[in-house]
Formats: C-alpha cells, sequence, structure tokens
C-alpha cells in the first residue's frame, strides 16, 4: 500500500508547517514506537495504538489495544472502513484522510490538538535530577565508579584465582559446636563465610555458559584454564582428547595439516548449550572448493556448498569379490555401477504385493507355512541400536522361515549347515549311509538290499555293505546337486560342482563379500528419516538383480535438504554428513600423557 502522510504543526501566527513521510507497505502501523509508520510520540498515546490495511481495493484501521481510543468521525469504534474526509480521534491527535495523487492509495494529515499544558512542562523540568545535586562533580563520581569497577570485577576475582581452596567446613564446624559456643564461633563462621564468597568472586569473568559436553566440570574453571590470562591451551585438552585424529595424510597432503592451529581456534566454549563444533560452511569450503588446485594427487572431488556445488555421490562398492578390490563409483555412471558381491537377490520377487497376481504369476511370495504373503523392507532390514544404519542380514534370523535348508522328507528335523559345504556333503553321506544300514527304505529306486527290513541282529555281507555304500553315497550326490546346486544353495549364491573324477564330491560355494557401508566418510541416520516410506529413495520394489546399488541421488536427496543459505529446505552444511577428524589417521596433535589436574572448584 502506498501511503502519504502530512504532519502539521500550528505557527503562532496562524500558518502551519508540513512535514512530508512516504510509506509503502502492506500494512500501515500507528502508535508512539519508534518503528510505527505514523509516530504519535506522545505519552498519551499507547506503543502500537492501531494498523491501516487494504481489503477488496478499501482501506481499512483495526484498533489493537482494547485499552487504547479510536473514534472516526466523533464514533467510538475498533476498526472501520476509510473514506475520503474521515477524522480519526487518536489520543491529543486528529488525522483527517485526504484526497491522494494518483500514485497514492491512502493521504492523511496528522495534526495535535490537543496537547500538554505548561502545568505538566514545569512539572517535568522540576523532576529532572543531576548529579551536581548529590555534592560531588562528574569527575569525582567518575574516579569513584572506576575503583568500585576495579575491585569487584578484576580485584576480587583475582584475589580468588589466587587464594587456596576452602575447604567446606562451615557447616560441619557448626554441627559440633554446642549451643553455648555459638556466640563466641558467630566471629571466625563469619570469616569464613566471607573466605568462601570471595573466592567465588572469579565467577564474574565467567563470559557464557559451558556446553553440555563439558557441564560435568563447568565448575572447576582449572581444568581448562591453567595458567591465568593465557588462553587455553592444547595441553588443556589433550588431557581428555589425547586421541583425536587428523583431518588428512599430512605427509600426503600439506595444506592438510592443522598443527599451527590451537583446539580453541575451532571449538569455542561459552555459548551455552550450543555444540562446540565448528560448523561455518566457509571453514571446510575454503579448501574443497579449489582442492584439486590444491592438491593435485587427490583423488577427491572438488565441492562447495550442498544445494549448487556438490559432485554426485561415488559410493564404495565391490567390483570383483575374489580379491576382493572395492572401488568408488558415481551414482551418474550407470554402466560401471554394480555390487559383484557373488549373491543373487532379486528384490523385487521378495516385495511383490498380493494385488500384483491375477497373470500367470500369483501376487505376494510363497510362505512354507502361511502361504502366499507380502514382505516390506522392515521385514528383513533392522534398525542398528541408535537407529543410524542397519544391521546385517543374517540366513538364520531373515532367510531360514522361507528358505529352509532340509535336505530330505525323511529327516524333517534335519538342516544343512549354512555357509560350510563340506559338512553339508559329509551331513548328507551320513544319513544316507545310516538310512541303507538300516534298510526298509521306501524309494524304489534304491537297490533291494536298502529297501528290505531286516531282523535286529542280522548283519550284512560284504557284497551288501559295499552295495549300500554306493548307493548312499550316489545318493548324497544326488541330492547334493539339487539342494546346494539348485533349491537351497544355489537360489541365492554362486555354486560350482565338484571336479569331473573328484574324490571328494565337494560342492563349492562362491564366498559373499558385501560392502559394509557404500558411503564409509558419509554420516546419514536412517532415525532421522523414519518419517520417510524406504521406497521414496530405494527402488528395491523394482530391483532385479543383486548388484543393483540402490542409493538415492543427490538430486532426491536436495529435495529436503540444502546448504548453509537455504530458507525453505533443511540446511545441510559439511559437518552435517562428514567428520572432520578422519577415524583411520594418526593423532592430530603429540599430548603429554596425564591424568586431568585436580583444581579448586570455581578457580
Amino acid at each position: 500500500m502506498e501511503v502519504l502522510v502530512t504532519h502539521l504543526k500550528r505557527k503562532p501566527s496562524g500558518d502551519a508547517a508540513r512535514r512530508v513521510s512516504e510509506f509503502s507497505d502492506d500494512v500501515i502501523r500507528i502508535g508512539r514506537g519508534a518503528d510505527c509508520h505514523v509516530h504519535l510520540p506522545d505519552p498519551r498515546v499507547p506503543l502500537f495504538h492501531s494498523e491501516i490495511h487494504t481489503q477488496d481495493g478499501a482501506s481499512y484501521i483495526s484498533q489493537l489495544q482494547t485499552l487504547s481510543d479510536l473514534a472516526v468521525n466523533g464514533k467510538v469504534t475498533r476498526s472501520a472502513r476509510l473514506n475520503i474526509g474521515d477524522r480519526l480521534d487518536i489520543g491529543p491527535y486528529e488525522l483527517v484522510v485526504t484526497d491522494c495523487p494518483e500514485n497514492k492509495e491512502l493521504c492523511l494529515t496528522v495534526e495535535l490538538t490537543r496537547p500538554f499544558g505548561d502545568d505538566f512542562i514545569g512539572l517535568n523540568q522540576r523532576s529532572v535530577t543531576e548529579l551536581t545535586s548529590l555534592g560531588f562533580g562528574k569527575t569525582t563520581w567518575s574516579i569513584l565508579a572506576t575503583v568500585v569497577t576495579l575491585v569487584v570485577c578484576l580485584g576480587l576475582p583475582l584475589a580468588a584465582a589466587l587464594m587456596p581452596a576452602q575447604q567446606d567446613g562451615v557447616a560441619t564446624e557448626a554441627g559440633q559446636r554446642s549451643p553455648d559456643t555459638e556466640a563466641a564461633a558467630a566471629e571466625p563462621r563469619l570469616a569464613l563465610l566471607l573466605a568462601a564468597w570471595i573466592s567465588s568472586a572469579d565467577s564474574l569473568w565467567i563470559s557464557g555458559g559451558i556446553s553440555n559436553a563439558h557441564r560435568y566440570f563447568a565448575d572447576n574453571c582449572g581444568v581448562c584454564h591453567q595458567k591465568p590470562f593465557v588462553q587455553v591451551e592444547d595441553a588443556a585438552c589433550l588431557q581428555c582428547h589425547e586421541g583425536i585424529q587428523q583431518h588428512a595424510d599430512v605427509n600426503k597432503f600439506a595444506s592438510a595439516s592443522f598443527e599451527s592451529f590451537s583446539c580453541q581456534s575451532c571449538h569455542k566454549e561459552h555459548d551455552g548449550l550450543q555444540p562446540i563444533v565448528l560448523d561455518e560452511q566457509a571453514f571446510c569450503s575454503s579448501c574443497h572448493v579449489r582442492l584439486r588446485a590444491m592438491e593435485p594427487e587427490t583423488r577427491m572431488l572438488d565441492v562447495g556448498d550442498f544445494g549448487v556445488a556438490h559432485p554426485e555421490f561415488r559410493p564404495t562398492v565391490m567390483t570383483d569379490p575374489t580379491v576382493p578390490t572395492k572401488v568408488r563409483i558415481s551414482l551418474a555412471d550407470a554402466t560401471k555401477l554394480k555390487e559383484m558381491s557373488n549373491l543373487k537377490f532379486p528384490h523385487d520377487k521378495h516385495l511383490r504385493r498380493l494385488s500384483d497376481g491375477g497373470g500367470t504369476e500369483p501376487g505376494g511370495i510363497q510362505h512354507p507355512q502361511k502361504g502366499r504373503i507380502e514382505l516390506s523392507c522392515q521385514d528383513c532390514h533392522e534398525p542398528e541400536p541408535g537407529g543410524a544404519g542397519m544391521l546385517p542380514i543374517k540366513m538364520e534370523k531373515n532367510c531360514e522361515a522361507c528358505h529352509g535348508l532340509e535336505f530330505d522328507p525323511n529327516a524333517k528335523h534335519r538342516r544343512l549347515p549354512h555357509g560350510k559345504p563340506r559338512e553339508a556333503v559329509e551331513q548328507m553321506r551320513e544319513f544316507y549311509a545310516m538310512m541303507a544300514l538300516q534298510g526298509g527304505l521306501q524309494d524304489p529306486t534304491a537297490p533291494r538290499v536298502v529297501q528290505v527290513r531286516r531282523m535286529p541282529g542280522k548283519t550284512l555281507s560284504p557284497e551288501e555293505m559295499a552295495t549300500s555304500r554306493r548307493w548312499a553315497m550316489k545318493k548324497a550326490a544326488e541330492v547334493a546337486e539339487e539342494t546346494i546346486g539348485k533349491r537351497a544353495c544355489g537360489k541365492c549364491h554362486f555354486v560350482t560342482p565338484p571336479e569331473v573324477g573328484s574324490a571328494d564330491g565337494i560342492w563349492h560355494v562362491m564366498p559373499v563379500h558385501l560392502v559394509d557401508r557404500w558411503m564409509p566418510k558419509g554420516r546419514f541416520v536412517h532415525r532421522d528419516h523414519q518419517q520417510e516410506a524406504c521406497e521414496s529413495c530405494h527402488t528395491a520394489r523394482t530391483s532385479k538383480r543383486a548388484e543393483d546399488v540402490m542409493l538415492p541421488s543427490i538430486e532426491r536427496c536436495r529435495d529436503c535438504h540444502s546448504g548453509e543459505e537455504s530458507t525453505g529446505k533443511v540446511i545441510s552444511v559439511c559437518i552435517t554428513c562428514h567428520k572432520f577428524h578422519q577415524p583411520h589417521m594418526g593423532p592430530m596433535k603429540a599430548s603429554n600423557s596425564g591424568r586431568m589436574t585436580e583444581t579448586k572448584s570455581g578457580s
């Protein structure tokens, strides 16, 4: 709203002096407050009296305080529509709505019509008190104030820092005295109380509250401030933090050395409960935005603001599980981005909905006892304690309910050991050898000596024992091919059969090598994103191969996160996702091992 305000001041001659002000704002405030558009500097006007706003092309005035007075054309009201010629009475002021030029929406004239009388002006002048009326001049009062300030703010705290620690003996001594000796002990007790008060006077020097991490020794200033009038030294920090790691290998990258910086250069205390970790983006981007120019040998990419100057994520994936070999590959390089883990796992088949059925293949997934069911991500992926990452998938806990390792209907309670193919083959040989020796097996493919039930105590001839043994070995080999090679192991793992002519007949299962963390130097807490569905970031429902790296792209993260200057998204600076001190690096500074120095409370 474009507003023109004209302040009128009457002269003794009857003429009026004019002061014109122009404003452009959605709401025009009227009152005694200095930030009001129409400033009415009279104590009879509230700080914020009323405001003018537009609606449907018209101007309206609304009263802000119930005890203030507003009259439009002599009628007291709380709000009214303004028309040309309307007279507004606000305290001792009269405001008149006048015609406006074409570029203005509202024009007002403001005049003080009921000023204070001479009695008030005289009372105000008589109420002023000057320093000379107290018996001293300005110089004397200045010197006295300086002395008091030095004694209270410098002398007492300095005495407190230098005097020995006071023992908490006041209450103890008082408790040991009898009522007859109370009067005699009053003077020493007062002296002890005065000394205790002086000893705590250095609290006047405390510049602010202690962070939450250091609050357990917040009253013991000497733990950090070990030398008077000297900034906290690194040695004081390293008494507790002696293992803090480097930011990078300074032998390879000289610019990564922070040897010339003290701990307190980055970690500022006495800012209250706020973290003392430096989180300004410029601290990191001052080097990393031109890192490749500073350190040509680095494999890292230049990075600046997360919202506009951060490269695509480069997860660490397993490219050769036989060695094994890990390589960082950009999410943008779809042709190379494959996790070769020696594992077969189609997420899409495990996450089919029951409603997907209706064609040649039914929906859901077949459970041995429950029939067709639906699985969700949470059925297999369980958050680790703290909610940052996910616990590893275990066969016995997450898979065996559907993918059992039974190998024979006659041995329903026997299961093959997971991940041990040699033991699995030996177990099958042992089982079928036992069945052959017992006899009575209802298997038309077995030799007669194995099918016939035997009388207790009857022994087999050497020929019968050899026949039974050959059948047991053959049967174990057939079942191993069906279970290890196809139904059980071969369904999820890459397996190789025994070599032709091999005497041991042992199958080989390729070892699984999964990367624990695709982003090992990044920090992502699943708990902080639990309001989001898994599928909003991970394309598991359409993933057909275990090689798929189902990480969200940086653009997906930017839907919610942006850089330090963000106004409509979550502000994400460098340390939001990255640690400065790298756990695999050596100590950042040499330390003198030792226990924390015990100093007096309040020193």
